[in-house]
């Protein structure tokens, strides 16, 4: 029989499946037809025990926003250690790999366990390394492993001693772990680390910075030429024989448009032109 963890693995993967459905997951797991593949006996312990995994996986992982769940990590942590700390982000992980991937920012990611009693007060709630994190603009994500989101982390991040923490950078295209520490770290280590990351590539650097500034220099430009459309877009009739049309822009909005019957197609597609590249 499969243990918990696996269950539970299944379980995930069944949810995702059925696009967090909980009665389509565990209606496919107690599907008869699957029993002609299975011995009868095995497969209805097997289904019964995916089933309750399903609910009690699908219950610990809806029943609380990301939000929540954060909240509740920090609220844990202020209750035990005190309300000097880093500060942490409250979002989930994915939103934070996001953030820090559009501000170029560094993200710490800091991992405990409860069954490691050994938290790094001295990292965690330095006033020095507090003062760090906000000279330096470094993004903090923190969770406990017990919470599902966190032990997926843990897993993604090859966590293998707590407490943990990961120093991730935005390097080439994509979000990049620089360094993973395991168990308690020394504040000047970990400033060290993270410095090294800031002259690591001084190269990369300057590039980075090229590529931020050529698309600020572009969003500038398009801008510009935003505005010059708008003002040869002729007016729209207000009396008379006119037709509406409907634009679906390329981001998804959609813009509706007056015109007059002496309207030629050819200006009609003109017009639906500038507002395509004005998405």
């Amino acid at each position: 029989l499969k243990t918990k963890l696996q269950e539970n693995r299944i379980a995930l993967s069944q949810l995702i499946r059925h696009e967090w459905n909980v009665t389509k997951a565990v209606e496919y797991k107690q599907s008869p037809f699957r029993f002609l593949f299975w011995p009868l006996g095995l497969a209805w312990n097997l289904t019964r025990s995916l089933s309750w995994s399903l609910f009690f996986f699908a219950s610990r992982f809806l029943s609380k926003s990301p939000r929540t769940i954060k909240y509740d990590f920090t609220q844990a942590f202020e209750s035990i250690h005190g309300k000097l700390h880093l500060p942490f982000l409250q979002q989930n992980y994915s939103q934070a790999l996001e953030k820090a991937k559009r501000q170029r920012a560094i993200l710490l990611v800091i991992l405990q366990s409860d069954e490691h009693d050994d938290t790094d007060l001295q990292t965690l709630a330095s006033k020095e390394m507090i003062d760090y994190i906000a000279k330096k603009n470094i993004l903090v994500w923190a969770g406990n492993v017990k919470e599902t989101e966190s032990h997926q982390v843990s897993y993604a991040l090859k966590a293998t001693r707590y407490p943990f923490m990961a120093l991730i950078q935005y390097k080439g295209s994509e979000m990049t772990v620089m360094q993973r520490i395991q168990g308690p770290c020394d504040p000047q280590i970990l400033k060290d680390k993270i410095d090294a990351l800031y002259i690591q590539d001084p190269r990369q650097r300057e590039r980075q910075l090229r590529e931020e500034q050529d698309e600020a220099y572009y969003r500038k430009k398009r801008a510009v030429y935003i505005r010059y459309l708008y003002t040869q877009l002729p007016e729209e009739p207000q009396e008379g024989k006119v037709t509406k049309l409907s634009f679906r822009l390329a981001n998804g909005d959609r813009v509706v448009r007056l015109f007059s019957e002496q309207d030629s197609l050819d200006q009609k597609q003109e017009i639906g032109r500038h507002f395509k590249f004005m998405a």
